[in-house]
């Protein structure tokens, strides 16, 4: 009986932003689409930031993290969004704090038996149920992958966009540290 392949996502080029503080949740709610209230310790959602014409400033995903709430987008949106996160906090008790160069997130799209010690939460991401993992940025990516989630040597040759790989549990499979070098 074969398993269900799984697929893994390096996010680690994402932004991330802590937003802190008692007045956070109610900064946030009015400052973007969703109900905060929505994002919890287990599951992420999806938002987006519009000025007062409707006009998209920015999206996201966010999830709640030991008291704070964690913001992720994209790249190229970590300027703009922080400024347009921070330009309205004037009376808040909250705080908006850039973590991206602290934090990593990857995505699993699928399901995964095994539990991890990582920060986790449902997203979904792609239109596919899957879980974000948050890693210290002191955890090299590609190692964390193959020491914990991936076996390598299970690589395909099909999968061409190359920040995508399917992921086996170590458990069942060996990997070597010959097949993780000639995956770059």
């Amino acid at each position: 009986m074969n398993k269900p392949l799984n697929l893994l996502q390096n996010l680690s080029d994402r932004a991330i932003f802590r937003v802190t503080g008692n007045d956070a949740e109610r900064y946030l709610n009015g400052q973007v689409s969703q109900d905060v209230k929505l994002a919890s310790e287990s599951a992420a959602v999806y938002s987006i930031v519009a000025n007062f014409k409707g006009k998209l400033e920015g999206d996201f995903f966010v999830r709640r993290h030991q008291g704070d709430l964690l913001i992720d987008t994209c790249e190229s949106q970590r300027e703009s969004l922080f400024s347009r996160l921070d330009k309205y906090l004037i009376a808040d008790d909250a705080e908006i704090v850039d973590v991206s160069d602290e934090y990593h997130f990857c995505h699993v799209i699928g399901s995964c038996e095994h539990e991890f010690s990582h920060p986790n939460w449902e997203c979904n991401r792609y239109g596919e149920d899957g879980t974000d993992y948050l890693l210290p940025a002191s955890v090299c990516c590609d190692l964390y992958y193959q020491r914990t989630l991936l076996c390598l040597d299970l690589l395909p040759s099909l999968f061409s966009y190359n920040s995508y790989v399917p992921i086996q549990v170590l458990d069942e499979h060996s990997c070597s540290d010959d097949n993780h070098k000639n995956m770059d």
